[in-house]
């Protein structure tokens, strides 16, 4: 059945829209601009292009309505979508305020419907394998993690570089370690292409149990580099996603003793699907069951107290904040 209209056709709404229309659930599309329609008449048969987001607010046949728009519309068209009656993916950032995302969960409980936030890590196979990693105590009592998201771009006016990248590194951590907070953060940023729009972070969270995180995020490297390392006890775990299905697991213990001759690196190999196919589906089937989605809005009212907890350590210029 079809039952999903896309709103926002361009940057990432083509990916979704090729998804959807192949998963035989893409009903019609929206957006602003018809120049950045035209491609997808062309290249997806039968597919209905609507006038207006309200139009497709009004289409009966359509349960659910994907939002793929620059972050500040999320939030005022994920309410207009709630509030007729139907289910609602938003692309990260779920909003740019806490307060908004609080009120969308709560108009979603009065509505019965759910909220689907696009938090494309979480149904990539090998997060998953390294978070049965930790569970089964392959790697040891965790000590470190290192997220490395740097690349030349793509640069965005309508959210900085926390506010777009640095959302995958949180919904990882609250994925891997149980939706546990942190304790404190701090961050420092800088704006080299235009005044009081971070385009470099640099930040630290101390959890817990004596474990720290790092995340290093930029614009402006000259080459894209997607990493995590896990520092344990017991190995070192390294993820690259440029390479898809392949972690490594380094025999590097936390001692003062261990002989570098007798390091030894094993790669284990994951079954690898498209991450975002399995998203898409993770929300067809949601709204069949009327059931939580693990990326649910909900979930991501963590995320997002972090992610302010954040923006206000690096308005402070790296003043460390704690969070409750």
């Amino acid at each position: 059945m079809k039952n999903v209209g896309i709103v926002g056709c361009g940057y990432w709404g083509k990916n979704l829209i090729r998804n959807f229309y192949y998963q035989k659930s893409l009903y019609g599309i929206f957006d602003n601009d018809p120049n950045i329609i035209l491609p997808h008449i062309k290249n997806f048969q039968g597919l209905y292009v609507f006038k207006s987001l309200e139009e497709i607010l009004n289409c009966e046949d359509i349960e659910g309505v994907v939002i793929a728009t620059p972050a500040f519309t999320h939030y005022e068209l994920a309410k207009k979508v709630l509030k007729s009656g139907k289910h609602v993916y938003v692309e990260k950032p779920f909003t740019l305020v806490y307060g908004d995302a609080q009120e969308l969960v709560d108009l979603a409980k009065e509505k019965n419907k759910i909220i689907f936030v696009g938090m494309i890590y979480l149904y990539n196979s090998a997060i998953k394998k390294i978070k049965e990693m930790i569970e089964t105590d392959r790697i040891g009592n965790l000590k470190h993690i290192h997220f490395d998201r740097l690349n030349w771009g793509k640069y965005r006016k309508d959210v900085d570089i926390v506010f777009n990248i640095v959302p995958h590194d949180l919904s990882i951590i609250l994925y891997l370690l149980n939706n546990q907070m942190p304790l404190e953060v701090r961050a420092i940023g800088y704006d080299y292409i235009e005044p009081n729009h971070i385009d470099i972070a640099h930040i630290s969270m101390k959890f817990s149990n004596n474990l720290n995180i790092t995340i290093s995020a930029s614009w402006l490297h000259p080459e894209k580099v997607r990493r995590i390392i896990l520092t344990g006890q017991k190995n070192i775990i390294s993820y690259d996603d440029s390479e898809k299905d392949s972690i490594y697991i380094h025999n590097k213990h936390l001692t003062k003793t261990q002989n570098p001759d007798d390091i030894s690196i094993q790669i284990e190999r994951v079954s690898f699907d498209e991450p975002l196919r399995v998203e898409c589906q993770h929300f067809l089937d949601c709204m069949g069951s009327n059931t939580s989605p693990i990326t649910s809005g909900e979930n991501n009212l963590k995320l997002m107290r972090i992610l302010c907890a954040i923006e206000k350590s690096y308005k402070s210029n790296g003043s460390i904040v704690t969070l409750p």
